[in-house]
């Protein structure tokens, strides 16, 4: 028998696609809309509408960033508000020129995120470990915090802080209920 600590930690450490992020989440919020998008396939070359168009609050975003000849893959999500504005979470809080270069994009992230003015958050969440591949949960308690409560990234921030756990281990919490619906 495995503690449910050892079951929280095999969560923390797998990485998602797209397919369990949408198991994780069927049905979870009548009010998140999500679309997938993975910016390797656009070639530099999208708007807001490719990754929120009409009727699409958030837009979950694979990244590909090529550092030390290794290719590494990163979640991040773009949410509408109800106000019409727009927030950029990354679990890392790289910053978009950080995320921009890693992509060797040639600003063109960067470059885009200013253009839409996305308030960007700046707390980091997820310890930067190999170990830890934890961006998808993450992206998931981001959506779905935005989903039923409409939270800015300041108030996600106090919101996910608001427990005695890691941010890391509080998005295993959350999410593990759904890890069942993939076994």
């Amino acid at each position: 028998m495995r503690t449910l600590m050892q079951e929280l930690k095999t969560v923390e450490d797998r990485a998602l696609d797209f397919s369990e992020i949408q198991i994780i989440l069927a049905g979870k919020c009548k009010n998140l809309h999500v679309k997938y998008t993975d910016l390797a396939t656009l070639h530099n070359n999208y708007s807001l509408s490719d990754i929120l168009p009409t009727k699409v609050n958030a837009g979950l975003c694979l990244l590909t960033a090529r550092l030390n000849s290794r290719v590494n893959r990163h979640w991040t999500v773009f949410l509408r508000h109800k106000n019409g504005k727009i927030s950029f979470y990354d679990s890392l809080a790289l910053g978009p020129h950080t995320l921009s270069n890693y992509m060797n994009d040639g600003g063109y992230f960067a470059d885009f995120v200013n253009r839409i003015r996305a308030d960007v958050n700046q707390k980091k969440h997820q310890r930067s470990t190999d170990f830890i591949k934890s961006c998808g949960l993450h992206c998931i308690a981001r959506m779905v915090a935005f989903a039923t409560q409409d939270l800015t990234n300041g108030e996600y921030d106090h919101w996910i802080a608001s427990v005695n756990l890691s941010p890391d281990l509080c998005v295993a919490f959350l999410t593990y209920i759904g890890h069942l619906s993939m076994k």
